[in-house]
């Protein structure tokens, strides 16, 4: 190009209005036919929104509402896809007390496919355009089926890796006597199984297959139910309480009505009582007794009392000491009366004593 040409063609450009020069080029994908063509259902999730630019409305903001807009076409497509594709709806797989698989409703899981989708349609590729001119807003999300197929086979996969060792972690629990642990550990599992189930519907709605439960799948439930079955049995516990103060020998019959309730408390937490200390995975060991509260005590014919308890928690099966107890003259477990016996049987039958030695002893059965 002469030197000539160029000032030629640089004195029009001069000529020309200002802006064109920058003038927006529409991309394709605002074309309905060109994305038909290019982005075939068979082979992609997509999603399309457009909306104007509010008033006083700042550009970024209306940009990233309307791409989310989009990409919740997107992920709302998906979902409508795993509703047509999979016979699933709201079952999931679980084990009868016969060991017998059945089809048993599970009302949360439309949920965990809508949260699990929301969260992990993962790949997805968004792109907005502006028309200043329109004052409009165009998005358009898309996402391959086999890029999401394989995203969710590998969660699945991971999951069941997860929860095998898991497993292997229950049963060390179990052996060292710790089943309200292992307990929990398979309540966990079971959660993650039905994440994986949430995986293993979503991935048949992008291939478009029914939906066929993986083996890997139906072993593990089965064998996490057996354990949840097994473990409800109860961690087994003795308890023993005895009263330790001379000085208020008359009140020695607290100490029957602390084990009571403590057995109680167990028991409403799946606990299993047992005569024998031998015959325990636990063995809660209290003494209690009291002491008047000096401070306040004689006062207008009212008298305080302190519920003092202490003792210590072991592990029969590895012979360990797993929680000293020790409740003297604390400043929430006193209580009054017009005598002593009434603020001493107050003290003790208090809620914040029971509390207390709940949150204590079910800390204690955990290691």
């Amino acid at each position: 190009m002469t030197k000539l040409t160029r000032l030629f063609i640089l004195s029009l450009l001069a000529l020309l209005p200002m802006g064109v020069s920058a003038q927006e080029i529409d991309p394709m994908w605002l074309n309905q036919g060109f994305r038909s063509m290019n982005y075939p259902f068979e082979q992609w999730y997509t999603g399309f929104s457009m909306d104007q630019l509010q008033p006083g409305e700042k550009l970024i903001t209306a940009l990233q509402r309307v791409e989310d807009s989009a990409r919740n076409q997107l992920i709302e497509q998906i979902q409508v896809n795993v509703q047509s594709t999979t016979n699933l709806k709201n079952s999931a797989m679980s084990v009868t007390e016969n060991g017998q698989f059945s089809e048993v409703i599970v009302t949360n899981f439309n949920e965990e496919i809508r949260s699990t989708t929301s969260a992990e349609a993962v790949g997805v590729e968004v792109k907005s355009h502006y028309d200043s001119q329109k004052q409009m807003i165009y998005a358009f999300a898309c996402v391959k089926r086999v890029q999401l197929a394989n995203y969710y086979k590998n969660q699945e996969e991971a999951i069941f890796t997860n929860v095998e060792r898991d497993l292997i972690l229950v049963n060390d629990f179990v052996n060292a006597g710790q089943k309200i642990e292992a307990h929990k550990r398979c309540v966990e599992a079971k959660e993650q199984l039905l994440k994986a189930l949430s995986h293993r519907a979503l991935l048949s709605a992008i291939v478009k297959s029914e939906l066929a439960y993986s083996p890997q799948y139906n072993t593990l439930m089965e064998r996490v139910e057996r354990l949840i079955i097994d473990l409800k049995q109860g961690t087994r516990v003795y308890v023993k309480c005895i009263w330790n103060d001379h000085e208020h020998k008359q009140y020695e019959h607290v100490a029957v009505s602390v084990k009571e309730k403590v057995k109680s408390m167990l028991t409403a937490n799946n606990c299993a009582i047992v005569e024998q200390a031998n015959d325990a995975d636990y063995v809660v060991e209290l003494a209690a007794s009291t002491t008047m509260r000096s401070d306040g005590s004689g006062k207008f014919g009212i008298i305080s009392y302190y519920a003092n308890i202490v003792g210590k928690i072991v592990n029969n099966r590895t012979n360990k000491h797993v929680l000293n107890i020790s409740l003297l003259q604390d400043p929430h477990l006193y209580s009054a009366g017009s005598n002593a016996g009434q603020a001493v049987s107050k003290a003790f039958g208090s809620q914040a004593l029971a509390e207390r030695l709940q949150k204590l002893i079910l800390e204690g059965l955990e290691n």
